[in-house]
């Protein structure tokens, strides 16, 4: 074999396992390791999940205005203008302090003593039992009760995504919006386990390629992962109608010329592409799977044969 031959059979493969591997690895890592902040909305869907919450800012304390008759009464000193005298701050003095008994000695007319609460109807009472049934991890949050800031793990972003895709909410019309996944995908835990997952996945896939084990493997492993990610973040929501779409699925941008317009669909979908390669290709010479899937000796010994049968002379004919 040429040597020209011999390289274009070792280095696609080995090159594209290697940028995936780095790739994928780097992506892994950074999901455990990095952090990210959320608050309201994005704190509450997490905190349903069970995903610890980090608090970093405390939200501001709530302004309460006290009921009228316990406010302070206004300021009833007036200073004369000009330069004062003793006798004109004396005389302003004892204006305020009359002033002050006279309010505080008036009845306080149409004021109650509060009252304790009364305990609501039981009509009117919350079901709390069919709200547990509802909620199976025990406790129902909203956004009203993340007011400040939390950091939380990369991987969660994931779990927020998948989140949002089965359950996505309302709209301000209060009409139900579109899901781009299915709603037991969003249900109690199970966003939060598919986030650790795919980083796992992703870890997994990027050690089997990086040493070309069970590459073919370890290729569609990214491929699905790649696949998973441009329906959640850029065709999804563009095929159900949440976002404007060019043909139905390619999410419109203000500047389609623009480089970052689709960098990130474009990078996903270069590593889909990269993937199907490497699963075409093996993991090529350089790598583990040709000495673990080596034929057997039997096959090895009739290559020279085969060979030698499907040889074909071309030199000239030499019958008339």
């Amino acid at each position: 074999m040429r040597f020209r031959d011999h390289v274009a059979l070792t280095l696609p493969a080995l090159v594209l396992r290697l940028v995936l591997a780095l790739t994928f690895l780097w992506a892994g890592v950074g999901k455990i390791k990095g952090e990210f902040e959320v608050t309201g909305d994005a704190a509450a869907r997490l905190a349903q999940m069970g995903v610890a919450l980090n608090e970093t800012e405390p939200a501001p304390e709530p302004v309460r205005e006290l009921p009228a008759d316990q406010q302070e009464p206004p300021s009833t000193l007036v200073v004369p203008e000009g330069e004062p005298t003793i006798e004109d701050i004396r005389d302003a003095v004892d204006a305020a302090a009359e002033a002050f008994a006279e309010q505080a000695d008036a009845p306080a007319d149409g004021v109650a003593e509060p009252d304790e609460p009364a305990a609501p109807p039981a009509s009117e009472a919350p079901d709390e039992q069919d709200w547990a049934a509802d909620q199976p991890m025990g406790t129902t949050y909203s956004p009203d009760d993340f007011r400040g800031t939390y950091t939380v793990q990369r991987v969660s972003g994931i779990a927020l995504l998948l989140s949002r895709a089965g359950n996505p909410g309302l709209d301000e019309e209060s009409n139900r919006l579109p899901a781009t996944m299915p709603a037991w995908v969003a249900a109690e835990r199970w966003p939060h386990y598919f986030a650790w997952s795919a980083a796992i996945t992703e870890l997994l896939a990027a050690v089997l390629l990086f040493f070309g084990v069970l590459t073919r493997f370890g290729a569609i492993m990214v491929a699905g992962v790649m696949l998973t990610a441009m329906w959640l973040t850029q065709i999804g929501p563009a095929a159900v109608g949440l976002t404007d779409a060019y043909l139905g699925f390619i999410p419109r941008t203000p500047d389609p010329w623009a480089p970052a317009s689709y960098a990130t669909l474009l990078w996903q979908l270069a590593c889909f592409a990269m993937a199907s390669a490497v699963f075409m290709l093996g993991s090529g010479p350089i790598g583990f799977d040709r000495a673990l899937f080596r034929p057997p000796e039997r096959l090895e010994r009739s290559e020279p044969a085969k060979r030698e049968r499907t040889v074909f002379d071309r030199g000239p004919n030499e019958t008339p």
